[in-house]
């Protein structure tokens, strides 16, 4: 689970593990995530910024996924890609909300409205095998989540 203490992270020794097996089809589609429950105004902070460890395996492009209240009917997702470094070391990225794009299974929507449109509902984290992308993925991988801030 991604959640935070009230005082906006976990302390050292206690991080979130994304544990995932991927084993994609033959055009490469598959993924696994997890998701959460927010509520915040996007209009009213420039940025997600996210801290992981990778910890297992050799994936390393991975994703957050957004949905607000309108495209939360409709299926749609907002999404941004991040790619984790080599080896256990920490990778803080930080994801301009402005930067966010409108996905419909997996494919761009380019006549979504922008993400500032209505309240943000819900928070992912995902990896994928590559189906709609160049870059291929599968096998274990694990991950440490330190921390996912607004800011």
């Amino acid at each position: 689970a991604v959640v935070s203490t009230q005082s906006g992270h976990y302390g050292r020794d206690q991080r979130a593990v994304f544990f995932a097996v991927l084993n994609p089809q033959p055009n490469g589609a598959c993924f696994a995530g997890v998701e959460t429950s927010v509520k915040f105004d996007a209009n009213n902070y420039t940025a997600i910024k996210v801290k992981v460890r990778n910890m297992k395996g050799n994936m390393k492009s991975f994703k957050v996924n957004l949905v607000n209240e309108k495209s939360a009917t409709n299926g749609r997702t907002y999404e941004q890609f991040y790619d984790l470094l080599e080896g256990e070391q920490d990778t803080v990225v930080t994801l301009p909300l402005e930067k966010f794009t409108a996905d419909f299974r997996g494919k761009f929507d380019p006549t979504a409205p922008p993400l500032t449109a209505a309240p943000v509902i819900q928070l992912g984290l995902q990896v994928t095998g590559g189906v709609y992308s160049q870059i291929k993925q599968s096998g274990v991988t694990a991950v440490e989540i330190d921390s996912i801030e607004l800011v």
